[in-house]
């Protein structure tokens, strides 16, 4: 995926979830312009499962958008490196201090 891409759904994302509570149409709209898939349902408020079932419920179709964005943007990049860094430095002097408000 190239970085302007990557940019864009992350900026369609962005207004997703600004929209969340709000407007589910508009949020909808976006979901499908952003995958590119139409998504079919006899009436306003419900989602199919991933096995195809509908759901009517709040919670079980907020459960399952947050489902959906998590395997939509699955991270399969290998682990991030440890960095080791020095936490300690040396003391900071009250002069030092003085001076930086000064």
């Amino acid at each position: 995926m190239q970085r302007s891409e990557r940019k864009w759904i992350n900026q369609q994302c962005q207004e997703i979830e600004q929209k969340l509570n709000m407007d589910s149409k508009f949020m909808h709209a976006k979901i499908k312009d952003v995958n590119g898939k139409k998504i079919k349902c006899s009436s306003p408020g419900c989602i199919k499962s991933k096995d195809g079932t509908m759901l009517m419920e709040k919670k079980e179709i907020l459960n399952r958008w947050s489902e959906y964005v998590e395997d939509l943007f699955q991270d399969d990049r290998c682990k991030k490196p440890k960095i080791k860094k020095n936490i300690e430095g040396p003391t900071i002097l009250k002069e030092e201090v003085e001076a930086a408000i000064k």
